[in-house]
């Protein structure tokens, strides 16, 4: 646990990513001017972030998350994208469309609302993977790159597991720290089957 002077934390929670899937993520960084690349330890897919909170909702918002429902299944990455705003670019890795994330998303907002008591979730949930940020708009390197890998396929991966992080941000960059591991279950593995894709 890793709060501040102020006895706050700055939680979200996430799906964390195989060793390889960051190998082939810190594989596509080049050489764009302005662009910081994340580092590979803060690659991950966030399901929800739930910003400052007091420490002492810890136990509640762990208890909370401890009650979701879910079994593994399998994500495909499938192409770079920007989400452009006046002051701030991010190149993101985005996901095909996958009814057992959503899901999985539906339950971890659902139970922080009645089980922690957390404001709703708000705003439209778009699965993605952050790669870098720069400030201001996509200068012409940067959006021809992300053109180039629309529509690349890059990589399929198994969830087994969710994660609540808190976030310390230092000057070099944010610093995660995982507060509870929370692992679905596995009853389709054990009847022989493959976790559910998402293709």
């Amino acid at each position: 646990m890793s709060g501040g002077p102020s006895g706050m934390l700055r939680l979200f929670t996430a799906v964390e990513l195989p060793a390889a899937v960051k190998t082939m993520l810190l594989s596509l960084q080049t050489d764009i001017p302005t662009l910081k690349w994340a580092r590979e330890d803060t690659l991950h897919l966030t399901l929800r972030f739930i910003g400052e909170t007091a420490q002492s909702k810890l136990p509640a918002i762990k208890a909370a998350l401890a009650s979701v429902q879910g079994a593994g299944f399998s994500l495909r990455l499938n192409g770079l994208g920007l989400f452009e705003r006046p002051a701030q670019t991010i190149l993101w890795a985005g996901l095909e469309s996958c009814p057992e994330l959503a899901a999985l998303k539906h339950g971890i907002d659902a139970a922080l609302t009645a089980g922690a008591g957390l404001a709703p979730a708000r705003g439209r949930f778009s699965p993605h993977i952050t790669l870098g940020r720069l400030k201001g708009p996509a200068p012409a390197e940067l959006r021809r790159f992300a053109h180039t890998h629309a529509t690349a396929d890059m990589a399929q991966f198994t969830i087994t597991s969710f994660t609540l992080f808190s976030s310390v941000l230092r000057p070099n960059g944010a610093v995660h720290f995982p507060e509870e591991v929370y692992p679905l279950r596995e009853e389709a593995n054990r009847q022989g089957n493959p976790p559910a894709k998402c293709e």
